[in-house]
């Protein structure tokens, strides 16, 4: 089965976070998309330390997603996800949060980030399902601020140089990019049963 991004306008989410990006990003509150994308671990890949409730893990990476996007690492704004960095479980805003962040940091393979589980009942069966190599997905939600789209010869051939260079991906990976998005807000990220990346 196919995936597709999510896309929605922030303020059917959330109005008065929109107002407030419109203002500092200087464009009308309607015009400010919210997206999420995610991405699979190998549970190899997740590193546990015994006696703790914390799972080290990328978050996003610069490859190539089903949708046919890519997101640069070093392109993301963290400052508002700093500010509350609560962990959802599928992205889900009503319900508790199942962990937080203790920190990210962005590499040439993504964003790291060390996530501290919750002791609720829901995100004690999150944390099992991680440990248990069971639930091995990310997922980020962002609001775009640069996008190149591949219709922009000049530009997409130098952001497809930047993540050869910087990151290693293909050319034949990211030419088959529809957007790249050089620059994002994180609000937030997901534990997600399914990703966004292939």
């Amino acid at each position: 089965m196919d995936l597709i991004t999510e896309k929605y306008k922030l303020k059917d989410l959330f109005p008065d976070k929109a107002a407030i990006f419109a203002e500092s990003l200087d464009v009308k509150a309607d015009e400010i998309d919210y997206i999420r994308k995610g991405i699979p671990i190998n549970p190899i890949n997740i590193s546990i330390k015994e006696g703790e409730r914390a799972a080290i893990r990328y978050i996003t990476t610069p490859n190539l997603d089903r949708d046919g996007e890519i997101l640069i690492p070093h392109g993301a704004l963290l400052d508002d996800f700093r500010a509350s960095p609560s962990v959802l479980f599928a992205h889900n805003y009503q319900s508790l949060p199942i962990g937080r962040d203790e920190w990210l940091t962005i590499t040439d393979k993504g964003i790291l980030a060390k996530t501290i589980y919750a002791k609720h009942q829901f995100a004690e069966d999150v944390w099992q399902s991680v440990k248990g190599g069971f639930l091995n997905s990310n997922s980020v939600g962002f609001i775009p601020v640069k996008k190149i789209e591949q219709t922009d010869k000049n530009n997409f051939a130098y952001w497809q140089r930047k993540l050869k260079d910087e990151y290693g991906i293909p050319f034949e990976e990211s030419g088959r990019a529809k957007n790249i998005y050089t620059s994002w807000i994180m609000l937030e990220h997901s534990d997600v049963p399914v990703a966004m990346w292939q």
